[in-house]
């Protein structure tokens, strides 16, 4: 009988152990991401996370590392500025099309 118990334990010491690499890469990735509230994000990530936003596909995960690593300031920009050219085209298409006819 004390031979299913130490089977069960075993899986059990596999999960921790396959639970720690997890562990440890989150560890560093805290770790990364208390780096990056100074620095704040690119630009590019800066857009495309504006862009997905905009569309309704942002993932969860990039909304959180927006709000954790990202500044306002760079999104308030890229929001009226993605707002202006949206805008503008779309003012442009109604034009284009309504001048043809």
């Amino acid at each position: 009988m004390s031979h299913p118990n130490e089977t069960s334990a075993a899986p059990a010491d596999n999960a921790t152990t396959a639970a720690e690499p997890s562990g440890v890469d989150a560890a560093s990735a805290d770790g990364d991401a208390s780096d990056k509230p100074n620095q704040g994000l690119g630009i590019g990530a800066v857009l495309s996370s504006t862009i997905a936003a905009a569309v309704g596909v942002q993932s969860s995960r990039n909304r959180r590392r927006d709000f954790e690593q990202g500044r306002a300031r760079d999104y308030i920009i890229a929001g009226i500025g993605f707002t202006i050219v949206f805008v503008l085209t779309m003012i442009f298409i109604v034009r284009t099309v309504l001048g043809g006819l």
